[in-house]
């Protein structure tokens, strides 16, 4: 099944907020629950609302985030506020990040240029800026999260997308939240492979998330997947990928090496016109950047 409505995908999960930028919530029977990520700042006050409608009155043991991207932590602080017994956990790479004063005016930067959406996705004037926050917990590839008797976590390292990205599988419920280490899809069948620091490192993440066999998919935007779906769509994000790579390499020769030609080339397919892709321009065009730069510095494509 292919999920692109927020609400419940799983006997205890839930997306929540907008598909476009969506945070997941596994509820735990015997334990506390769990947040993933936390989208853009100005979906906090509707991301903790649909929360607290789940939760009532409890907390949040964790809300674990995938990487430092804007718009995965854009609404950390916001949740922290709502849940003060939560504690956010992220890899090291992450926490160093969100320690730049750099890193931090960008992430502030780009998801103040989401307030023109703000209608689409649902929100309300005032919009809520970004604020920074501090990791509570660092976790790595390999850690184990207990959160029940009969629920865990395993914590996955999956860089390409970032050096700091994080995947978490729920081996009991086969529930695996990868967000951008598997893509992007938009509504025209294509998939963004988004392996910004490094594309044979993205092509292993994607691997080893294919071989935990999940039965439920979240991914970074617009869609969740469950059933033979999840095959479905790792195989043909796999399959992508491996294309895309293959075109930015002809294009590169083709335009000599001119990577702002390149840029031009691959905007005009991927990005221009395709407007059920809400991602702001600058943040599309600083990815793309990335991307060419990982294949120009790959040597086995």
């Amino acid at each position: 099944m292919i999920f692109k409505e927020t609400g419940k995908i799983g006997k205890k999960l839930y997306m929540v907020g907008h598909p476009t930028f969506p945070v997941y919530l596994l509820d735990v029977d015997d334990g506390r629950p769990v947040i993933f990520d936390a989208g853009i700042s100005i979906m906090g006050p509707r991301y903790v609302r649909e929360l607290q409608e789940i939760l009532r009155e409890r907390q949040p043991a964790f809300l674990l985030l995938t990487h430092s991207h804007y718009d995965h932590c854009g609404s950390a602080a916001h949740l922290k506020k709502a849940f003060p017994g939560m504690k956010v956990a992220a890899s090291d790479a992450a926490r160093k990040i969100l320690e730049r004063p750099n890193a931090l005016k960008l992430i502030h930067e780009l998801n103040a240029k989401t307030h023109p959406l703000a209608e689409g996705l649902g929100v309300e004037p005032p919009l809520e800026s970004f604020e920074p926050f501090s990791i509570d917990r660092v976790v790595k590839d390999g850690d184990v999260l207990q959160l029940s008797k009969t629920l865990s976590i395993q914590v996955i390292g999956t860089p390409g997308h970032t050096r700091d990205s994080l995947s978490f599988f729920v081996p009991e419920e086969k529930i695996l939240v990868a967000a951008e280490a598997l893509g992007v899809p938009n509504n025209c069948g294509l998939i963004t492979s988004d392996f910004l620091s490094g594309y044979e490192a993205y092509v292993a993440s994607m691997e080893r998330l294919r071989a935990l066999s999940p039965e439920i998919l979240c991914i970074a935007h617009y869609k969740a997947f469950s059933g033979e779906d999840v095959a479905t769509y790792m195989e043909d994000s796999m399959n992508q990928c491996r294309e895309f790579a293959a075109l930015l390499k002809l294009c590169l020769v083709e335009e000599k090496g001119d990577t702002e030609r390149v840029l031009r080339r691959i905007k005009a397919l991927e990005y221009d016109g395709k407007r059920e892709d809400i991602q702001t321009e600058e943040a599309y065009c600083l990815n793309l950047a990335a991307r060419i730069r990982a294949v120009t510095a790959g040597s086995s494509l």
